[in-house]
């Protein structure tokens, strides 16, 4: 079960999304409409915390990519934080870890 939690910080608009438990084929449509909402407010500043997160599978890995790409088209930027090992690997494997900005372990 994939949980997703949105927090705006108010002096800055940065925008927070915590993804928490699996991301498995069932959360896929859920991840979807957290990424199509996070897009459509056009942060300049988005931050997608994985500390929580277990397992991703490969269609939500891409809403991650579709998601970097809105967001650097309208000139933000986005990062990945707390990046479980397990979901490290998978991007560096898919050398996503060259598209996606990662910060910390």
């Amino acid at each position: 079960m994939l949980k997703i939690t949105r927090t705006v910080a108010p002096e800055t608009g940065a925008v927070t999304i915590s993804l928490s438990g699996s991301a498995d084929i069932h959360a896929v449509d859920q991840l979807t409409t957290a990424v199509s909402a996070a897009a459509a407010g056009h942060p300049k500043d988005l931050t997608i915390d994985l500390g929580e997160l277990t397992f991703i599978c490969s269609l939500g890995i891409g809403q991650l990519v579709v998601l970097q790409r809105s967001i650097r088209a309208k000139g933000g930027v986005m990062r990945l934080v707390h990046v479980q090992p397990a979901i490290y690997q998978c991007l560096h494997h898919a050398r996503l870890n060259e598209v996606f900005t990662i910060v910390g372990p």
